[in-house]
């Protein structure tokens, strides 16, 4: 009598081993029916319906999961119709949720179980056959009892070709023999199951390739998953086993292929990849088809990326691209299974390979001998804005690093005395700003250049999808800018062996000089990168001889360019510029978003660096002698109401006169008492903000005062211990904010300088912890340089978090590290739904106080970097407004949403519209995902619409929708959509670019760009559906648009993003409506204590805090050429944040006129270091006062602004 046996399987891996012992059975005439399945059969309600039929007839069901019950659809419904069958549930080694279902429906200690647990852990096809014949004794008690589990090889050395002893130096000797001795060695690590169910392909593929380009392969196995009672050894013994020989590393690079992160699971594994001391490259090996990652822009699914990306980052990999997918091969006719193989990706597989022997050839060479190119950043492409690298001194930097390749050997013909020096030797060299030289000149100053023969050459070797995008945008080259009598022009100062030069400008600008405003539209996000922009970096590796690339601070164009949000193709413009060129990148550590961005998308070695030395603002000027005066008003209160009074007088005059009243409607307030705390408090608050004070240089950690004011504001908010700042509050009431500042700092000073502490149990822990923890890590910040110098060698950088050090994430130092980010799988995390929370009610709190009511829709703009910095805030910000919440995993990870009962709820479920940056749609595309669930779980609820703005909107849009011909679905996911971005492939607001450019006439124009650039849909089985009437429909309901800065480490003013995407916004909302949005900025740099502020009120706060203040003023001048093009872009951003949104008033325009342009101090600072700064410093904000941005500026302002104009446009011509 045959008997049946189901067996299901999540992954499907095996299934191959499984038919193959099948078929052994059925040779040998044994009655036993094996059905196996596995997700790719199991996919649906239909499926699984057949699955539970043909169990019930089954006599023993086996199932294996990875990852619980959700792994294997519809497993409960097989065993409860089995429920008479043998049933063995294999647990998943290191899954708490395998565990757990195997021990509902087994016994985990009988003998069978563990019998049957051992052949199918070792898992290849003579186990698999013993496992079947074991089954089928059991069920029958027929022939003798099968062969107990034999254990394979659990670890070794791969080689299709080699068949000896399993020792590295045996392998070796046979490789050198067949190949020849003095040859790079590449190291191929690997899962074992691959070997066990034969699915080699892409590592034969790998040796194959490595070998014919003259290195010598290394493949190892290895069981990857520790668990106790096999006689597998621990990944840190097969590295040493096996990448070692006597001791000594053997290999000069390692591609790992294997998924999820050694440390993550095991801990003890940190130290592997630090004693390799080699690059790691991360290959990945993807669960889907290749037909999924060609065709799609997402590049990988949410689970690949989770573990084949984010987790190898927390180890330290480099991660590259896709080098296999899995394709259905057919159904098994034995099992009936879908059965799949791991196919590579030829083009990747070789890309891959050329990264590594780049890497391992740099390793090899001798540093006299290392050709380097050091890439400063260079946006907008002006003379005022070379080396731009956000909280970087970038030429510093570079000249001390240069200090250090000298020393450590490598060819320089000149050191320089200081940064300044390097950008003067740039400046007087070709760069990309075009306004001062004539054709004639640029080609003089050139460094190199391509004819245009070899141009065209060069041209005809990239895809020709690509060829065809390239010649529609700019023509066949040698067209297009930086061309010369038909040369392709290259700029850039050689010494030595290391090239200095520039990151060519991107494009965009150039398209919009040739556009008008009424030309926008053609303003297009998909925009290629010129033909210069691709031939300089194939000049940088063919012509100079580059063998590595340093990009010098955040950021740069190259991760930003159209492709794949991962897992790019050769028709990607990232890897089609940086080819296979070593890529190093210091890059700030408190923005792990966009240093992800450029790990992934320009396969980078990230070198995190320190963020600037900090101060509390403190008060000056005004400020100052008005908090002088509200301490003589208290004083005097008491003692002499009359004197008193006229002191209020004085407050309120000098209040008057600062513009404070404006600020802080003083005029409402009905008594001297409010007046004055009302301003008290406010001063207060910008008495202890804390600003930057300077900018970072790689390798210097702060100093004397620096340092002091520097963990004084790491210790502010401080969410573990005690903060010496809430303890002296608390301690002495009394104090200013200025002075508890002061004796924070002074007390830091005291105990690590005397070592002495003050009495208070909580201070001395407090300074304790300074002082054994917080500045031993700032010390180690001088390793910065030394690991960028190390990654040059060609070694392993370790890796580190990531996160803003003033918001209690003191783990992200040192710095010198290959940060990485977060699992997206687990955002947002219970702590950011706290935080989330709050955010919401204070911004709900606000708009109820400031308009009586609660606004019944809003937009907010969500960005990868915070979300990564906090893990999640904004997201619960936003899924709390919907009146839902997270569901989470035991393990942390989130599963889903769920409705919060109307009864819960405190405010009305709002109609919430996200638009996030590229980057976020990249890195979480699970989030969108869950945004888009919450929406159209609430869209659905039937709520009185005065409770439920959402679902009352999408009734009426659906209802319009239907009656235009949709069908009820259709008009439902349409009239639904409420997470928008950039089209798939894309990045930006498209805002920025047109205010660089001056190519707008009204606001509109710049909210008809974002609703264009912004207008694709995201969601459940909809990635960047064209949606632009539907995102323009959900703007013009928009009351409130919001977006929060989470660390006080930077600020609206310190990036143009924030204007292109908030500020963008409120345009967008303004075209579509017709009607100025309520903008506000939250503050949630306390995460305990959410702050909301209008936009406006936030530009005022940033004026009194950093804009206005002479030492955060002279902390950038220090800085010189570089601190003065920071402060030419800061008035930039100024006049961008007023044209989308009105946050600037006339005062302040006055005075960034009188403090930057036309105080003579500061115009010999600028002559000095960075005239053309103060030439763009005097045409912005004359631009301002043409455009009727500046109402009523003083005659003689304008005059005095002109005059200075005049004269420094003669000066840097």
């Amino acid at each position: 009598m045959k008997r049946r046996l189901i067996y299901y399987t999540s992954s499907g891996t095996e299934l191959v081993s499984l038919s193959a012992a099948a078929k052994r059975l059925k040779r040998e005439g044994i009655p036993l029916e094996v059905v196996a399945r596995s997700r790719l059969d199991v996919f649906d309600r239909r499926q699984v319906a057949r699955l539970v039929s043909l169990g019930r007839e089954a006599e023993a069901v086996i199932i294996c999961p990875h990852g619980g019950e959700d792994s294997v659809p519809g497993c409960r419904d097989l065993l409860a119709g089995a429920s008479k069958a043998l049933i063995h549930i294999q647990p998943t080694g290191g899954s708490d949720d395998d565990l757990a279902l195997a021990q509902s429906y087994c016994d985990l200690n009988s003998p069978k179980f563990k019998r049957r647990y051992l052949y199918l852990r070792y898992g290849d096809e003579e186990n698999l056959y013993r496992l079947l014949r074991f089954v089928f004794w059991e069920l029958t008690g027929e022939g003798p009892e099968p062969p107990p589990p034999s254990p394979p090889a659990f670890e070794g050395i791969y080689h299709p070709l080699y068949s000896g002893p399993m020792e590295v130096e045996a392998y070796l000797s046979w490789a050198r023999e067949r190949l020849g001795e003095a040859r790079p060695i590449v190291g191929l690590w690997f899962f074992q199951g691959y070997r066990l169910s034969g699915d080699l392909a892409p590592v034969d593929r790998f040796i194959e390739l490595l070998e014919a380009r003259g290195a010598i392969a290394l493949a190892v196995f290895h069981r990857r998953f520790m668990e106790e009672g096999l006689p597998a050894l621990s990944p840190g013994a097969v590295a040493e086993k096996f990448f070692c020989l006597h001791g000594q590393v053997v290999i000069d690079c390692l591609i790992n292929l294997q998924p999820f992160s050694m440390t993550l699971l095991w801990p003890e594994t940190k130290t592997i990849y630090p004693h390799l001391d080699v690059p790691v490259i991360q290959a990945v090996v993807s669960f889907s088809s290749r037909a999924q990652w060609e065709e799609g822009l997402q590049g990988l699914s949410p689970m690949d990326l989770s573990i084949s990306v984010a987790q190898p980052e927390l180890d330290g990999c480099l991660i590259s691209t896709i080098v296999a997918t899995r394709e259905v091969v057919g159904k098994d006719e034995i099992t009936g299974a879908t059965l799949a193989r791991l196919v590579p990706v030829e083009e990747r597989v070789k890309k891959v390979v050329s990264q590594a022997l780049s890497w391992a050839n740099l390793r090899r060479t001798p540093p006299e001998r290392r050709r380097l190119a050091i890439v400063f950043h260079h946006y907008p492409p002006r003379a005022d804005r070379l080396g731009c690298a956000f909280g970087l001194d970038s030429f510093e930097s570079v000249a001390r690093l240069l200090v250090e390749l000298k020393e450590a050997g490598y060819h320089l013909e000149r050191l320089y005395e200081d940064g300044n020096a390097v950008a003067r030797e740039l400046l007087a060299s070709l760069i990309s700003d075009r306004r001062y030289l004539s054709p004639q000149e640029m080609a003089s100053r050139a460094v190199g250049s391509i004819s245009a023969d070899r141009a065209l050459v060069w041209h005809e070797q990239r895809p020709s999808k690509v060829k065809e995008k390239m010649e529609a945008s700019w023509g066949r080259p040698p067209a297009g800018p930086f061309v010369h009598e038909g040369r392709t022009l290259f700029w850039g100062v050689i010494n030595g062996n290391i090239f200095i030069t520039l990151q060519p400008p991107r494009g965009h600008l150039e398209r919009l000089e040739n556009l008008s405003s009424e030309q926008l539209n053609l303003h297009d996000p998909e925009l290629p990168p010129t033909h210069h922009y691709l031939f300089f970096y194939r000049w940088l590796r063919d012509d100079f001889g580059a063998q590595a690339v340093i990009h010098v601070g955040k950021h740069g164009s190259l991760e930003w360019l159209p492709g794949k949000a991962v897992a790019l193709s050769e028709e990607c413009y990232p890897d089609l510029a940086i080819t296979d060129l070593p890529n190093i990148y210091p890059y700030i550590v408190n923005d792990p978003g966009e240093g992800t961005q450029a790990k992934r998308r320009s396969y980078c070695a990230i070198i995190d660096h320190m963020i600037p030395p900090q101060m509390a603002a403190g008060h000056y000027g005004e400020l100052e002698e008005i908090a002088e005066k509200i301490d003589q008003w208290r004083l005097l209160q008491g003692e002499d109401p009359a004197k008193a009074q006229l002191v209020f007088e004085k407050i309120k005059a000098l209040a008057t006169k600062a513009k404070l009243d404006e600020d802080l409607n003083l005029k409402l307030k009905d008594t001297p008492e409010d007046y004055v705390e009302s301003l008290h408090h406010y001063l207060e608050e910008i008495a202890e903000t804390h600003v930057n004070d300077g900018l970072h240089v790689l390798g210097k950690p702060p100093e004397g005062k620096r340092l002091y004011s520097t963990l004084s504001a790491m210790v502010k908010v401080s969410l573990e211990r005690p903060s010496p700042h809430e303890v002296l509050k608390e301690l002495f009431p009394e104090l200013k904010a200025s002075e508890r500042v002061a004796r924070v700092e002074k007390m830091i000073e005291e105990a690590l300088v005397k070592g002495s502490f003050p009495p208070d149990p909580r201070l001395r822990e407090a300074l304790s912890f300074i002082c054994q923890d917080l500045w031993p890590r700032i010390q180690g910040i001088r390793e910065e340089i030394d690991f960028l110098v190390a990654a040059l060698s060609g070694r392993f950088v370790p890796p580190g978090p990531s996160g803003a050090p003033t918001r209690g994430t003191y783990e992200v130092l040192p710095t010198g590290r290959n940060f990485y980010s977060v699992d997206p799988l687990k955002i947002p995390s219970p702590e950011a739904w706290e935080t989330g929370v709050r955010q919401a009610r204070a911004l709900m709190a606000r708009h109820l106080k400031d308009h009586g009511r609660y606004p019944r829709a809003l937009a907010m703009v969500i960005w990868g970097s915070p979300t990564m910095r906090t893990r999640g805030d904004d997201l619960a910000e936003a899924l709390y407004l919907l009146g839902t919440r997270p569901v989470w995993h035991q393990s942390g990870r989130v599963l889903g949403v769920e409705v919060i009962p109307t009864e819960e709820l405190e405010f009305p479920r709002v109609d919430v519209t996200i638009r996030t940056s590229g980057f976020f749609r990249d890195a979480f595309p699970n989030l969108l995902n869950l945004l888009d669930q919450a929406i159209c779980l609430v869209a659905r609820l039937k709520e009185p619409s005065e409770k439920n703005f959402l679902a009352a909107h999408v009734k009426e849009d659906l209802e319009r929708l239907v009656l235009e011909g949709l069908s009820p679905e259709e008009a439902f996911r349409r009239a639904s959509f409420r997470v928008f971005s950039d089209r798939p492939g894309t990045y930006g607001a498209g805002v920025g670019e047109i205010l660089d450019s001056g190519r707008w006439e009204r606001p509109e124009d710049l909210g008809d760009v974002y609703i264009r650039w912004g207008g694709y849909a995201y969601g459940e089985n909809t990635y960047g559906a064209a949606a632009t009437e539907d995102f323009r429909r959900t703007l013009s309901r928009v009351e409130v648009t919001v977006k929060n800065v989470d660390t006080r480490e930077m600020d609206i003013f310190s990036s143009d993003d924030f204007n292109a995407y908030h500020g963008g916004l409120n345009t967008a909302v303004l075209s579509a409506r017709g009607e100025a949005p309520v903008s506000y900025t939250g503050d949630s740099a306390d995460p305990r204590a959410p702050k909301i502020r209008t936009t406006a009120e936030e530009a005022r706060f940033i004026f009194r805090t950093r804009v206005l203040n002479p030492r955060w003023i002279e902390g950038m001048k220090r800085h010189g050429y570089k601190g003065a093009g920071d402060l030419s872009r800061l008035v930039d951003i100024c006049f961008q944040w007023d044209a989308t949104s009105k946050v600037l008033d006339d005062w302040m325009y006055e005075s960034l006129a009188r403090t930057y342009a036309l105080d003579t101090e500061m115009q010999r600072f600028f002559e000095k270091h960075n005239p053309h700064a103060l030439l763009n410093i005097a045409e912005r904000l004359l631009e301002a006062a043409r455009r009727g941005l500046w109402r009523e500026p003083e005659e003689k302002t304008i005059d005095d602004l002109t005059d200075l104009f005049l004269k420094m446009e003669a000066q840097v011509e």
